[in-house]
C-alpha cells in the first residue's frame, strides 16, 4: 500500500482508507524573488517543457512510420491490381 512518509518534524495521521498522510498544518513560506528560487523554476519549467517536445515528437515518428506503412501497403495493392489486370489481358488475348 503506497503511503506518503513525511519528515521527523511534521507528525502523520491516518486517512479513512489507512493510508498514512502528513498533517498540512504547517505553512511553507518561499522568497520568489530569490535568484536561487528562480533558477529553480527554470530548471523545473526546461525539464518539463523538454519532457513534452520529446513525448510529442516521438508522436510525430509514430504517425510518420505508421503512413510509411500504409503507403508501402497501398504500393503493394497497386502492384498485385496491376499484375491481376496484366493477367486478364493476357488471357483476353489469348482467347480472342
Amino acid at each position: 500500500m503506497p503511503y506518503y512518509q513525511a519528515p521527523p518534524s511534521v507528525p502523520n495521521t491516518q486517512s479513512p482508507n489507512g493510508e498514512l498522510v502528513a498533517d498540512q498544518s504547517e505553512e511553507i513560506d518561499i522568497d520568489l524573488n530569490d535568484p536561487e528560487v528562480e533558477k529553480a523554476a527554470v530548471k523545473i519549467q526546461s525539464g518539463f517543457r523538454g519532457m513534452k517536445t520529446r513525448s510529442e515528437l516521438t508522436n510525430k515518428q509514430v504517425i510518420n512510420k505508421t503512413r510509411a506503412i500504409i503507403l508501402e501497403i497501398r504500393a503493394t495493392v497497386l502492384g498485385v491490381r496491376a499484375t491481376i489486370l496484366g493477367a486478364r489481358a493476357i488471357i483476353l488475348v489469348e482467347i480472342y
